[in-house]
């Protein structure tokens, strides 16, 4: 995941086709095998709690993104702060969003894991 992270944010890979879909491509591949090896030692129901308590922020993060709240990866995609994405760096922005969403599940569910201990 190191390398997936240099290969997005510090090299020039990601901004030109097809290079960049490329890291995207690993980036799924790469976050589905870390999910599945976290998730396989869990109990389902613990994991479907965890997918929709990731919906509900996510839907929530959609919704406060468009006022005066910050949610930095949301803004910075989608613009108009101080920080934002320029249009030939959608493949960044997509891993951004898409990592973000992962890692904010992963540690629900590991939270849940702790307290159904």
């Amino acid at each position: 995941m190191l390398m997936l992270n240099y290969m997005m944010f510090c090299s020039e890979c990601a901004r030109h086709p097809p290079c960049n879909f490329i890291c995207l491509v690993l980036t799924v591949i790469g976050m589905s095998i870390l999910v599945a090896a976290i998730t396989c030692r869990i109990r389902t129901n613990l994991i479907f709690y965890a997918f929709i308590a990731t919906a509900a922020v996510v839907f929530v993060c959609v919704l406060l993104a468009c006022s005066s709240i910050l949610i930095i990866e949301l803004q910075t995609i989608l613009g108009g702060r101080t920080v934002e994405i320029g249009e030939s760096d959608y493949a960044i922005a997509a891993f951004m969003l898409y990592t973000s969403i992962i890692d904010l599940f992963l540690k629900i569910v590991q939270m849940l894991n702790l307290f159904d201990d």
